[in-house]
Parts: C-alpha cells; structure tokens; sequence
C-alpha cells in the first residue's frame, strides 16, 4: 500500500501579531502562504510577496478565504489560517 507525506501546512495568524516572510515560509512560491482562510471575523492587513506598494486590508467574515502569495501580515483583530504546501524531501514515492 502506498504512503505519502500530508500536501499541506497550516499556520495561525491570530489578532494582534505581526508575521514576516520568513514565518510564513522561504520565499518560494509554493511552499509559503499562498491561501488565508478566517475562522474567526476579523481585519488582516496583508502585504503580497514582491515588494512594497502592493499591500491592502482585508476585512473577513468567518469561512471566507482569499487567494494571495503573502510577504508579510498583519492581523489587527480576528483570527485566520494560512495555508502553504508542505517542503518535503525528496525523493518523492507513491
């Protein structure tokens, strides 16, 4: 029977705190939070991999989800998971 690694990691952006690029992954594409999902109501200020000036906030409702290759965030209330695939070493196997 095959066996496999879990495809992805989750990462909890609570209200009040402050994540950089290199809490929310390594700079690759894939493997840092490319999806933010809200459990819990609330406002994240969200700066998108890339550089500066493509920044916004959002304000969610709980089970809303956004699409975004984040740099860096900001939860100012609320509470959201992000969401990045999961850095295996390889060699990969089914």
């Amino acid at each position: 029977m095959a066996t496999y690694n879990q495809n992805y990691e989750s990462i909890i952006l609570s209200g009040g705190n402050s994540f950089t690029l290199a809490e929310l992954g390594d700079g690759h594409t894939a493997t840092t939070v490319h999806n933010i999902f809200c459990v819990s109501g609330g406002t994240i200020q969200l700066q998108s991999m890339g550089g500066t000036g493509n920044g916004f906030t959002w304000t969610a409702t709980p089970g809303q989800n956004i699409d975004i290759i984040v740099g860096s965030c900001t939860v100012v209330n609320g509470l959201f998971v992000g969401f990045r695939a999961k850095k295996s070493p390889g060699p990969y196997r089914l």
